[in-house]
């Protein structure tokens, strides 16, 4: 009778690696970081593609995703149609928000808000620090009047402030 072979086999220690990507989830939190790289993630597309269509270089995706740096005045209204929404404060309510909004919005600075609205930097700054309260509902009507023409798409008239020199804005 025969006898039982046994093969003996080495054990041998297999590790498996494969990068997986987790299903990308919707930010809940407010800011822009993680819904620019949301949107971006979702549409497949590189940090070099997503600048190329905001209309900024490559590297500004990358530092604005990460937190690193903010974008300046005239790159958001391309970042708000990039997303498709406004990632900040899409439905503004008090002052500081509607003059933000339009900030964001229309890639301008608190210098155009002003003009416009009809007022000067000095009094949009106290408005968004809420002082100034009896010109307030004056300024909420302005503000939104401006934010419903730019929803509606009309053209918005700016009244640039006229400056002496550049130290005065």
């Amino acid at each position: 009778m025969p006898l039982p072979c046994v093969a003996f086999l080495t054990v041998q220690h297999l590790w498996l690696k494969a990068s997986k990507k987790l299903p990308l989830a919707p930010p809940s939190s407010p800011g822009l970081a993680a819904h620019l790289r949301y949107r971006r993630e979702s549409l497949g597309l590189t940090r070099a593609q997503a600048a190329e269509q905001i209309g900024v270089r490559g590297a500004a995706v990358g530092l604005w995703e990460t937190g690193e740096h903010h974008p300046e005045s005239p790159y958001w209204p391309g970042i708000l149609r990039f997303i498709g929404y406004d990632p900040i404060c899409p439905d503004p309510q008090t002052v500081p928000e509607k003059i933000a909004y339009l900030c964001r919005h229309m890639g301008i600075s608190r210098t155009a808000v002003a003009g416009l609205v009809d007022v000067n930097k000095t009094t949009i700054l106290k408005w968004e620090g809420g002082r100034n309260p009896q010109r307030k509902s004056m300024c909420a009507k302005r503000l939104d009047q401006a934010i419903s023409a730019l929803r509606a798409g009309r053209p918005l008239e700016l009244e640039l402030p006229h400056y002496n020199s550049l130290a005065e804005i």
